[in-house]
């Protein structure tokens, strides 16, 4: 028995709607400009040489922008970056086709969230001296020390961008490895 129109036609938008590597590519690239232009903005505080509370927070802060943007903004029903807002991608729950949950989402970012964790508090745990450090930091911290924990926060931040373009599965619904632990799949609107 023959398919008709009608069910050809709906099972094509069905395909299309999974059809979502470039727009999870340019949904990577637009997310890594952001992080980017957003530290440029800050880093106006590393130049300006004051020691005002606002200034050292900012830098302090800084290094933590890839960390917030990769793992706290995404974390939620919604899931989105900007990036993703911007390609219409929105992620399901595999099984059920369903929004995903609170769970879900988070542990789509868990990878991401523990290695910056490593990256940043692994200098820290191997010098020694953790406690002076972190009693130290809060009288200056300095650009170098923004620099330094730039040097480490930036990388992570591209690698699992990398991970996560290099990892999609276009015979699975283009699902990448945060997919599968996660038990999630992207779908765009049409």
């Amino acid at each position: 028995m023959s398919k008709s129109v009608g069910e050809i036609y709906k099972e094509i938008e069905h395909k299309k709607r999974f059809n979502t590597y470039l727009q999870k590519l340019l949904a990577t690239l637009i997310d890594i400009v952001i992080v980017f232009v957003v530290i440029a903005f800050f880093s106006s505080h590393l130049m300006d040489g004051s020691d005002s509370f606002y200034s050292q927070s900012v830098r302090f802060l800084i290094p933590f922008i890839p960390i917030i943007y990769l793992v706290l903004i995404p974390v939620g029903n919604e899931a989105n970056t900007v990036g993703r807002h911007l390609m219409k991608l929105f992620y399901l729950d595999y099984k059920t086709e369903s929004k995903i949950t609170l769970s879900q989402s988070f542990k789509r970012e868990i990878l991401q969230l523990i290695s910056l964790i490593i990256a940043f508090v692994s200098p820290l745990i191997l010098s020694g001296w953790v406690f002076d450090y972190i009693w130290v930091l809060g009288d200056n911290i300095s650009p170098q020390w923004t620099y330094a924990a730039l040097y480490l926060t930036i990388p992570i931040f591209l690698f699992w961008m990398a991970v996560d373009i290099v990892t999609i599965n276009p015979r699975n619904k283009n699902r990448s490895l945060q997919d599968y632990i996660a038990g999630t799949m992207p779908m765009r609107e049409l």
